[in-house]
């Protein structure tokens, strides 16, 4: 299976932003800013959603966050629907999207 790139990936979210599909997503200005994790040949990069009082976790920025995973499935990417970085302990309103990209040297790629 081919997975698309980090940097159509950032060129996604930016248009999705722009319809409103996800007003509240953080995306850098780079796409090579963007926070990653390499796994052997697996490459994830991990997208954030912070709410206009600052906080990063409410019911609101949870339905974004599927959205969202809707929206980028619907454009060819894979999204984690599982995803949690606090080792399973998330409640439904954890907003941090796991989604998988085309391999490139990113964090840990040398481990």
């Amino acid at each position: 299976m081919a997975y698309l790139s980090r940097k159509k990936l950032h060129a996604a979210l930016t248009e999705l932003r722009a319809e409103g599909v996800c007003p509240h997503v953080c995306i850098p200005e780079k796409p090579t800013q963007m926070s990653n994790e390499v796994y052997g040949r697996e490459a994830y990069i991990y997208v954030d959603f912070q709410a206009d009082d600052g906080k990063f976790r409410s019911p609101a920025l949870f339905g974004e966050r599927r959205r969202t995973e809707r929206a980028l499935e619907d454009r060819g990417f894979k999204c984690s629907r599982t995803y949690c970085s606090k080792a399973g302990r998330c409640s439904d309103n954890y907003a941090v999207m796991e989604v998988r990209v085309s391999y490139f040297k990113g964090y840990h790629w040398d481990e």
